[in-house]
This record gives C-alpha cells, structure tokens and sequence, in this order.
C-alpha cells in the first residue's frame, strides 16, 4: 500500500492449504482490530474497500469483491481511522478450524496514512513537464473561493504506488462528486479510459485540460471523448498569441489565448448527436474542435493546457467559473 491514500485501496492475497484450496472455508479480513474480523467466502483473493462515511465517529467501509462495484460484500469493513495510520489484516480458515496467522499491511515498518476528503471536487495531477502548472490551478481554485475545498491526487506518483491500479484510482475519483484532470501531451489514458464512462455513469462530473502524444489511437481517446474516430487535425505547434473562440451558439464560454507556444495540439470532428461544440480556431490554424462538452454537460474537454491560455484578458478563471459552478453546479 502507498503511505498516503484516500479511503479506496486494493488488496489482494494467495491463499493455499495442505489439503488442497478448496478446504480454505473462510478469509477473514480486518482493518486495525482482528478481534472482530469480517468474514468473507474462502475463494475470494481480491478485494477494494471504499468509504464516504464522513460524518460517522465510527465510519466503515464497503468491500467490493474482487473490486467489482457489482459485488459488494453484505457486512461493512469496521475500524477505519481518517487522518490517521491504519493496518489491514488477512487471514484464512479451513474447514477444520485451523486458522493461519494474520498478514498485515502495511508491514516492515511502513506506515499507511488514510486522509478525509476536503470536499467534492479532486485534481488529478497528470502534468510532468517542470513549468508553473500546479501553482497556476492551486491558486486559480483558491481565487474561486474552493480553498480547503479540493484534494490533488499526483497521478504520477500513484501510477507507481497504487496496487490495482485501475480499480483503486477509478474507486478514489468516485468519492468526489467533480473532478478537475489536467496533462501534459503524455497523459495516462489507460487509466482515462478504463475510468472515465464508468465515473459518469455513477453521477461524477469530469473537466479535462488535456493533450495528447504526436501519435494517438483516435479509437482509444473514443472509449471516453464524444468524438469521431475515423480523423483529427494536428499541428506541430502554436505561436504565443493565439485565438481560441468560443462557438457563437455558446455565447457563456469566453474565447481565450495562448499565452506561449504551445507544441502537438490536435483538434477533433463532433458527431451530431452527444456532443456541443464549443472551442475553435478562427483564424484556421487547426480544423475542427479544441474545446466541447457532452450533451449533458458532465464532461468538458479542453485539448490544450488551460494555464497556457490565460493571455489577452485571462479568461480561464471565467471559463472555469462557468465550467465548474455553471454547468457542473458546484458550490464555492
């Protein structure tokens, strides 16, 4: 487990006996106290544990068996400690009783730190290139009056400590209502992929800044963008100074500026249904749509860096104000 995490985490365990795998009757899981351990059928391997229970003195946790949000476990994970250290412990029971000694994690003297939550909106930090970006946005969700009101989660860093990856990163974005993913042109879109639909299909709402590498499988970026998968238009780089417009059948989104070059930006074609185009080119340096949203406004998507936007009359803060507080209806 990571030293850090929010209350979503994977855990996963072989389990073998003398007599053969299926005389293992029970596993028995806890979390910080084994003197009351929940018990689970004794050929589950794999499970993800989830909490949202904020308000409770006592909160517990769901089990997913085999991190499937289609199977959860009848009885809830007791003991869960928020801002504060925890253990998880495994054992198994055969059909005679006999009882293994509890694994615990995490061991060797690591320590596995449970942090609350501060409201109902995560960053996802996907940017690795060293320039200003992550103070930019920090202080752009302070000056909209969401200070103490956001978590960031450096996908980065948890790309290399997050076991199960896809299931643990797609069950900590569930427990924020909105989310906010920014990326260099090396995002994670494996992860974007697996995650994004299933986040929408369970009431979450997703803003994207967001580019893509020189080459791109048009079909992947289709698994969670409304666009076409048959073409794009790319151009190698942006000149500082650069107009982006809004749409004039969307008047609320104002048009923006780059504010630097800007390298590998691509542009998409919309379908006719699921989509509303909003950002273009109108000098014509790329055909097609930079900026778009789906039909019921739980996904924005801006191809671009939005903190390399902010030229001319530095209209990011308005264009997130109307993304965040507008159309996804967040409460400052």
């Amino acid at each position: 487990v990571p030293d850090t995490s929010f209350p979503a985490m994977t855990f996963g365990w072989e389990a073998d006996d003398i007599d053969g795998t299926e005389s293992i009757e029970y596993i028995n899981i806890a979390l910080n106290d084994t003197l009351h351990p929940i018990q689970l059928n004794g050929n589950v391997r794999r499970i993800a544990v989830r909490s949202k229970d904020f308000s409770s003195s006592n909160p517990q946790m769901d089990i997913l068996i085999d991190g499937n949000p289609n199977s959860v476990a009848l009885e809830k994970l007791p003991g869960l400690k928020l801002n504060s250290y925890n253990s998880f412990y495994v054992q198994a029971v055969d059909i005679s009783g006999a009882k293994s000694q509890f694994i615990s994690l995490p061991n060797n003297g690591k320590k596995w730190y449970i942090k609350q939550p501060k409201g109902d909106l995560l960053i996802v930090d996907n940017y690795n290139t060293a320039d200003n970006s992550a103070s930019f946005y920090n202080l752009m969700m302070d000056s909209l009056s969401l200070l103490g009101k956001y978590d960031i989660l450096d996908l980065h860093a948890a790309t290399q400590s997050l076991p199960y990856l896809n299931i643990t990163f797609l069950e900590t974005l569930k427990l924020f209502k909105y989310s906010f993913w920014y990326s260099d042109n090396n995002p994670s879109l494996d992860l974007a992929n697996a995650s994004t639909q299933k986040y929408l299909d369970g009431g979450g709402k997703i803003c994207f800044s967001m580019q893509f590498p020189q080459t791109v499988d048009l079909s992947v970026l289709q698994g969670f963008l409304p666009i076409i998968g048959d073409s794009s238009d790319s151009r190698s780089s942006l000149l500082s100074g650069t107009k982006i417009s809004a749409a004039q059948t969307q008047p609320d989104y104002p048009d923006l500026q780059t504010s630097a070059s800007l390298f590998r930006a691509r542009t998409f074609y919309l379908g006719q249904l699921g989509v509303i185009p909003i950002y273009y080119f109108p000098n014509n340096e790329l055909k097609g749509f930079i900026g778009f949203a789906n039909s019921s406004k739980s996904l924005f998507f801006m191809g671009l860096p939005l903190h390399r936007l902010n030229a001319g009359n530095a209209k990011v803060k308005e264009l997130l104000t109307k993304v965040l507080f507008q159309d996804f209806g967040i409460t400052p």
